[in-house]
């Protein structure tokens, strides 16, 4: 019998431990859940992120990064403006409005000051709301058709979120002009889901991109809208859209306001331009609008009654002095409750 337990002593040892066996100093733990085994003195053989990490992080977001795509310039050339605090929509401007065609495109075209860009933001919450992937860009002077190609194509991955768009557009040797907008448009029409490219200020672009940008409004395909604000001077060439309806045209006659809206407008400015009344003098209007609530409510019922039901806080002399202070400024009909 000792002789058996003797023999499997060293094989229990040597598999790593069982019920009742005691560790040996320095050898591993088993691995929970029946894991392989560690021999002592053994590890496993390190990755490549294990050697170095900072270098595999690089390896693997290179991979996914566009490339060619300037940095912050460009964010700030894609990124859409703030809505001012004093915002005021304008419903009869919809994109969607089916009064005014609801075309897939449209373009504002009117002097300075007229309210392009705060058009484009209401535009802009508008397809939000509907769950479009809106893009946007400020054009800028330096966009030749290449630039603007990288622009429209970072655009599209901020809006979006697809890294991998346009991918091809972005290598050596890519597509450039009408070609390059052309991959832009099949890529962009097959995904699955509806886009808005918002461009603003484009009478700042180059004359061969202003032609590519023509061409993107004559070639969009059904899952994208387009809206463009320029000065009235930039020609886009798109009479004929415009003729057969299938572009919106709003103007400086659109732009103006309205009597309603210049109104609306006011009193949104001039409201925090509104005193705040503390102290003694808000306590003396709440308690005013108190009581003549109650002798509103209490008409016909009596003066004891109605003085009845003043605040609290009020007694006395004083709780009768504001009863017949209010009661000396009332209309003769007033006092017949």
């Amino acid at each position: 019998m000792g002789q058996g337990a003797d023999t499997l002593a060293p094989s229990r040892r040597r598999e790593g431990g069982g019920d009742g066996h005691r560790r040996r100093r320095g050898a591993p733990r088993p691995t929970r859940g029946g894991g392989a085994r560690l021999r002592p003195g053994r590890r496993l053989p390190s990755t490549a992120i294990e050697r170095e990490p900072a270098a595999a992080f690089a390896t693997v977001t290179t991979q996914t990064r566009p490339r060619g795509v300037a940095g912050d310039a460009l964010r700030l050339e894609i990124t859409p403006p703030r809505a001012p605090p004093q915002w005021l929509p304008r419903p009869r401007l919809a994109l969607g409005d089916p009064q005014r065609g609801g075309a897939a495109l449209a373009v504002v075209q009117a002097p300075a000051g007229f309210g392009k860009t705060s058009l484009l933001a209401q535009w802009r919450i508008e397809c939000l709301g509907q769950g479009a992937a809106v893009a946007w860009l400020q054009a800028k002077p330096h966009h030749d058709p290449a630039r603007l190609m990288q622009a429209l194509v970072a655009s599209v991955r901020s809006a979006a979120g697809r890294p991998s768009f346009g991918l091809t557009l972005l290598e050596a040797g890519s597509p450039t002009g009408f070609e390059a907008v052309t991959v832009w448009l099949a890529e962009l029409a097959d995904l699955a889901f509806d886009a808005v490219l918002m461009v603003d200020e484009a009478e700042r672009l180059p004359a061969d991109s202003l032609a590519a940008l023509g061409y993107l409004l004559h070639n969009a395909p059904p899952n994208l809208r387009v809206a463009v604000a320029a000065r009235p001077e930039v020609d886009f060439g798109i009479d004929d859209l415009v003729g057969y309806g299938q572009c919106r045209l709003v103007g400086a006659a659109l732009l103006r306001f309205t009597l309603d809206e210049t109104l609306a407008l006011a009193r949104e400015q001039l409201q925090p331009l509104r005193p705040r009344r503390r102290g003694p003098a808000a306590r003396a209007d709440r308690g005013l609008a108190a009581g003549r609530r109650a002798v509103d409510a209490h008409r016909g019922g009596g003066e004891r009654r109605g003085v009845a039901t003043l605040p609290a806080g009020v007694g006395g002399d004083l709780r009768r002095r504001f009863v017949d202070l209010m009661l000396a400024n009332s209309a003769p009909a007033d006092l017949d409750f």
